[in-house]
């Protein structure tokens, strides 16, 4: 769904690094299983969206998770876990 973002991001996507992933007749709730599998990358579930956000991050990060609940167009809502894709307490929550 959206990759490389020239303006104004110097994140992962400004980077070129990061993807919004969607599969068609995948659940993200299985993207998001998959992602979590790989080494060295950033995951991230958007249970109000329809994608996954998969970004490559420096050899031996390992991986950051996260969940964020906020509509499309709202300030991100990050949550510590969410039944049935991610355990509490084991997403990561800015601050």
């Amino acid at each position: 769904m959206s990759g490389y973002r020239r303006d104004g991001h110097s994140g992962f996507h400004g980077k070129g690094r990061a993807l919004d992933l969607f599969v068609h007749a995948v659940p993200n709730e299985q993207v998001f299983a998959a992602c979590r599998q790989l080494r060295d990358v950033g995951c991230g579930y958007y249970p109000n969206s329809k994608f996954v956000h998969l970004d490559v991050r420096p050899y031996g990060t390992d991986r950051v998770l996260w969940i964020d609940d906020s509509e499309p167009g709202q300030p991100s809502r990050y949550l510590d876990g969410f039944p049935g894709v991610l355990e509490p307490g084991r997403a990561w929550i800015p601050g």
